[in-house]
C-alpha cells in the first residue's frame, strides 16, 4: 500500500506539469475538458496494461520481478530528471484535433505503464492501485489546469525534475529495504 501511495506523488507532479502547461497556455473551456478526460482514461487506463504486463512478467522472471520493478522506477526517474518538455509544443497538442490530444495524453500516459509493470511485478493489490491512480489523474489535472497560467515555466521544469528524484529515491528506498 506505501509503495502506492509513494508512486502517487511523482505521477501527480507530472500530470501537474503537463496540466499547469495547458493552464498556462489559456485553453478554452472545452479544450480543458477534452484533455482532462484524456489524461483520466489514459492515465487510469494506462496502469492497467502496465499492470498486466507485470503480472506476467513476475511469473516468467520469478525472483528477479522486485529487481526488475526497482531498475524500471529508476530509469523512470532518471528519464523524468532529464527530459525537457516545450510548454508550446504541449498546448499545441492539446488544443488540436483529437488524434494528436490522444498522442499527447498517450506520451504523459508512458509513466503510469512503467509505473504499472512495476506494481505488476511487485504484486500489489491491482483494484485499489487503479483506482487511486485514476483518481489522481483526475484531481491533479484540474488543479494543474486552473493554477497553471500562475506558475512559471521555470517552475513546472522543476516540478518535473522533483517527480523523477522521487521515483529515483522510491527506487533506491526500496532496494535499500530489500537489502536489510
Amino acid at each position: 500500500m506505501w509503495t502506492v501511495i509513494a508512486l502517487l506523488l511523482p505521477l501527480g507532479i507530472d500530470t501537474f506539469v503537463v496540466s499547469a502547461a495547458l493552464g498556462a497556455a489559456s485553453l478554452g473551456a472545452k479544450a480543458r475538458i477534452r484533455s482532462s478526460l484524456a489524461f483520466a482514461i489514459f492515465e487510469g487506463g494506462a496502469p492497467v496494461v502496465g499492470l498486466l504486463l507485470g503480472k506476467g512478467g513476475s511469473q516468467i522472471v520469478g525472483g528477479a520481478a522486485f529487481w526488475m520493478a526497482v531498475l524500471i522506477l529508476a530509469a523512470l526517474g532518471l528519464y523524468t530528471v532529464f527530459i525537457e518538455r516545450d510548454d508550446r509544443e504541449v498546448a499545441k497538442l492539446a488544443s488540436g484535433s483529437l488524434r494528436t490530444l490522444v498522442l499527447l495524453a498517450l506520451s504523459v500516459s508512458m509513466d503510469e505503464v512503467a509505473i504499472g509493470f512495476s506494481l505488476g511485478l511487485l504484486k500489489v493489490p491491482v483494484l485499489m492501485s487503479l483506482g487511486l491512480i485514476a483518481a489522481q489523474a483526475v484531481v491533479v489535472s484540474q488543479l494543474g489546469m486552473a493554477i497553471g497560467a500562475r506558475v512559471s515555466a521555470k517552475w513546472r521544469e522543476a516540478g518535473e525534475r522533483f517527480a523523477g528524484v522521487a521515483l529515483l529515491v522510491l527506487a533506491l528506498g526500496m532496494a535499500v529495504a530489500r537489502l536489510r
